[in-house]
């Protein structure tokens, strides 16, 4: 019988040990974080059959894109059998060819990897791609989905060059379950079609930037504010209609929706391009955190482009304060160097002072009510038999040797209640 439970309690500990990855989760690019791409499901797609993502197990695989390995090719013939990449082919250098990577569940995104190949040293890496996010990953063979959110690529990139560092692309915390390169245009290497691939993908969860959050400064900022829109109707122009309406808008009756501010900001010094420094305008709502958005970007007319700037279109959706208090919206922009300026220029100010309806009303508080008293009696108190658990356990990690740490556990608590029960009988 001992000899029966140990073994049972080695075969437990072995299952547990195997939960554990085979290959570390850290990716190549940030060893200290993880690579939520690594072993992630690729599917490949190709326009009507005319051009291939090559399958061929020994060298090349959609696969080979998570498997966190980026290898290069043996050329002496020891290794045949080798993870190089992704790689494609098709009859002209203009194509259509897919690849969509499913993540394990929905994260918010923030750099993306894309490693050319090792072999042939990059020079295979096609010259035109786009590397795009989906939520629910549907619609993706189609280039133009309104589905998918481009996030970065490259156009017409040189050919035969030695392409070895990696792609980055930030999507800058936007929530994604699926990840799409998109090959257009593939490299100029070819025999009777044209090649281009990828080595690996590394795609890593947003981490919130610390941010330096400063007031406007008359040496190195200029900004102006223009007009303001409430639910997208103008309400004021120029700078005496926007300084008397900014200093009060009264939401109270709930009509209100939206407020935009629209003005412009660059830098007072003409050797620095703002349009290079900028990464995105937004807004903050009292003391809290800003709200950037690619769409507060409007169309900048000459005039504002030559004096350094970029116009902006700030939304602000107050749909959500209905505490009817009153709220000071500030505009801002974020920088590259993690600045973020408000727009607090003297005189132009885009900050609007703003009342908030109340329409929360307070939950009724329920009156306590005292438990009635359980009458004292004789009789013992019946004990019911310990409840035996018949479903599997959940599975807390999926990757790895079998990876199931839940099942693992409770082959431990069921061999311990074995020794226990060995022992009593013993």
């Amino acid at each position: 019988m001992k000899k029966f439970v140990t073994l049972f309690l080695l075969l437990a500990l072995a299952l547990v040990l195997c939960a554990v990855p085979a290959f570390a989760e850290g990716g190549m690019a940030h060893p200290d974080q993880t690579n939520i791409a690594f072993e992630a499901v690729v599917e490949t797609w190709d326009e009507g059959g005319a051009n291939s993502s090559i399958e061929n197990p020994e060298w090349f695989s959609a696969v080979n894109l998570t498997d966190g390995r980026l290898e290069e090719f043996d050329g002496d013939g020891t290794n045949l059998a080798q993870s190089l990449a992704w790689y494609t082919a098709s009859l002209n250098r203009d194509t259509q060819i897919a690849a969509r990577v499913e993540l394990d569940t929905t994260f918010k995104i923030g750099e993306i990897y894309l490693y050319p190949t090792k072999f042939l040293s990059g020079t295979n890496t096609p010259t035109t791609f786009t590397v795009s996010i989906s939520v629910d990953g549907e619609d993706w063979e189609e280039l133009d989905s309104e589905n998918w959110t481009t996030v970065g690529g490259e156009t017409n990139l040189k050919d035969f060059v030695n392409y070895t560092e990696p792609f980055v692309y930030n999507a800058n915390g936007a929530e994604a379950g699926y990840i799409r390169i998109y090959i257009t245009r593939n490299s100029a290497i070819s025999d009777s079609q044209y090649y281009g691939g990828f080595g690996e993908i590394e795609v890593y969860e947003y981490v919130e930037p610390q941010l330096n959050i400063r007031d406007f400064n008359a040496d190195t900022d200029k900004q102006y504010f223009d007009q303001i829109l409430v639910n997208g109707e103008e309400k004021a122009n120029g700078n005496e209609a926007v300084a008397a309406l900014k200093a009060g808008i009264d939401g109270s009756d709930g009509s209100i929706n939206d407020i935009t501010m629209f003005g412009w900001f660059g830098l007072t010094d003409e050797s620095i391009s703002f349009a290079d420094t900028y990464v995105s305008f937004g807004y903050i709502i009292d003391d809290g955190k800003p709200v950037f958005d690619s769409s507060f970007t409007a169309d900048t007319e000459q005039e504002v482009s030559d004096l350094n700037g970029l116009r902006y279109k700030i939304k602000v959706d107050v749909t959500g304060l209905q505490d009817g208090a009153d709220h000071v919206i500030k505009g801002c922009v974020r920088l590259a160097n993690d600045e973020v300026v408000i727009f607090n220029r003297p005189e132009r100010e885009a900050i609007i002072n703003y009342k908030a309806p109340l329409t929360a009303t307070p939950e009724p508080t329920a009156e306590p009510t005292a438990e009635p008293t359980a009458e004292p009696t004789d009789a013992p108190a019946e004990t019911e038999a310990p409840a035996v658990a018949t479903e599997a356990p959940e599975v807390l990690y999926k990757k790895g040797c079998g990876g199931v740490i839940g099942g693992g556990i409770a082959l431990i608590a069921v061999a311990a209640a074995a020794v226990f029960a060995a022992r009593k009988k013993d």
